[in-house]
């Protein structure tokens, strides 16, 4: 569960579940839950302590799968905040026995670049498919549209709550929504990302680290102000320790609310952060960065592009293989990189849309992706004409993640859900897209995935090595 601290103008969770493991991460759903524990009534009050984490499921299941049935490409082209808010909204809205599309409504308005302001009239023709013409009309856009704008999203959701017909409601808890969701995502997840801020707070003026340390507030503060406040950069910080393993702690993904606060309580315990260390770190982290950089342009090597699998997997498989073009971030879909630790298929899919370097003497693509969530696979279609595009001549596999029961009991506990019915149904979805699967699935083998030692990384660079027999 994410910090929260007493200087928030929200109410605590009272009783957030924190680890979540669906098709958003924990951060979005635990805001959402923080939302309805505090403000989720007509009247702005509580919903109960125990009723989202008995009901969020039933409705996870029934939300997605509406987006994914008939938009499966705009799920994964929207960002974690945005999904959110779309979740949050269907959830409060749009989650009944039958769909009413008041969600797609919102969207059409949004991805339509000659609608600046909520109009009411073509709002009501898309919901409940009152004219099919329009409603068409509406999915043809929301499918095809790859760039969402956040803000203007609020925008269009403020202005359909406002034609329920409910002040209290809207004044109480609708109008209020957007806002708090995103200051509770931002408490959950460290603080706001330093893009997020203003230049100049990375500016601050500092007294020594390890004065800082010894702060007897520091773990009372969120991660992002315990980094900060002692003059560190908190978008290196966080990489940093992805890129050491975080020191042996569970979990270990990046923009996990957990991994966040393990990141924390180790700088203000003095174990991590201290001058000394920090140097020895940077050391490190340079020669970490110097190793993994590929020049693979004129390469025929066999390239590993995905998760925080991927250089772990370079590392076993010797001169024969090799880590793809790193991405600066888990976020950065500027067509620099195509792995970063803690992505997902959605992720992994944006970043291949906007890569537009061809590399055509490289013979496999190994592709580890599926333990940061094993959600929809609307994208994996895309996923594989982008990797052909920019792989022209190489054949391309996909490595089976973790799962299974004895995660339960683990840092990453949401893992544990998944059998092996689920998965094999997962990754069929690549067989489908002509990507071959590697047989040997890590599932609960080993709970640290983040080392060369894990015994079925070699049978996967055997089994790439025989071309896949």
């Amino acid at each position: 569960m994410g910090l929260i601290t007493e200087v928030s103008k929200w109410k605590p969770c009272k009783k957030c579940i924190g680890t979540y493991g669906s098709g958003m991460v924990d951060c979005a759903y635990e805001a959402i839950e923080r939302f309805e524990e505090n403000y989720g009534t007509a009247a702005g009050t509580s919903m109960g302590n125990t009723y989202f984490e008995g009901n969020w499921k039933r409705f996870d299941k029934i939300i997605l799968s509406r987006i994914n049935d008939l938009v499966p490409n705009a799920w994964q082209s929207m960002s974690e905040k945005f999904k959110m808010q779309l979740w949050s909204f269907m959830y409060n809205s749009d989650s009944g026995s039958t769909d009413k599309f008041r969600w797609l409504a919102v969207l059409y308005l949004t991805a339509n670049p000659d609608i600046t302001s909520f109009d009411k009239k073509i709002t009501s023709n898309i919901i409940n498919k009152k004219d099919p013409v329009k409603w068409n009309e509406a999915v043809t856009l929301v499918s095809k549209t790859s760039s969402w704008d956040y803000n203007k999203f609020i925008k269009m959701l403020d202005g359909q709550y406002s034609t329920y017909g409910n002040e209290g409601a809207y004044k109480n808890t609708w109008s209020i929504r957007p806002t708090a969701l995103t200051d509770m995502y931002d408490e959950c997840n460290g603080g706001k990302t330093p893009e997020e801020q203003k230049n100049s707070e990375n500016d601050k003026q500092k007294d020594s680290e390890n004065d800082k340390q010894k702060d007897s507030n520091c773990k009372n503060k969120t991660p992002y102000d315990a980094i900060t406040d002692a003059g560190l950069n908190w978008k290196q910080e966080r990489q940093k320790w992805i890129d050491v393993n975080c020191n042996g702690t569970t979990p270990c993904i990046l923009g996990n609310a957990q991994t966040n606060i393990n990141l924390r309580n180790a700088f203000c315990d003095g174990t991590w952060g201290s001058k000394k260390e920090l140097e020895k770190i940077d050391t490190e982290y340079k020669k970490f960065k110097e190793d993994k950089v590929e020049n693979i342009k004129n390469d025929n090597k066999n390239i590993i592009i995905g998760d925080s699998i991927t250089p772990h997997l370079a590392k076993v498989g010797g001169a024969g293989f090799s880590s793809g073009p790193k991405a600066l971030n888990a976020t950065d879909y500027s067509g620099v990189g195509l792995w970063f630790g803690g992505i997902g298929l959605g992720g992994l899919q944006k970043m291949a849309d906007a890569y537009k370097t061809v590399h055509p003497k490289v013979k496999n693509v190994v592709i580890t992706i599926g333990t940061n969530g094993y959600g929809g696979t609307g994208g994996v279609g895309t996923l594989a004409t982008n990797l052909k595009r920019i792989f022209p001549n190489a054949k391309f596999f996909v490595c089976q993640g973790a799962y299974g029961p004895k995660w339960k009991n683990t840092g990453a506990p949401s893992l544990a859900k998944y059998t092996d019915k689920y998965i094999n149904t997962f990754y069929s979805a690549f067989t489908n897209a002509g990507i071959t699967v590697v047989p040997y699935p890590i599932k609960d083998t080993v709970l640290n995935v983040h080392s060369p030692s894990v015994p079925v990384y070699k049978k996967w660079i055997s089994f790439i090595n025989n071309g896949g027999n």
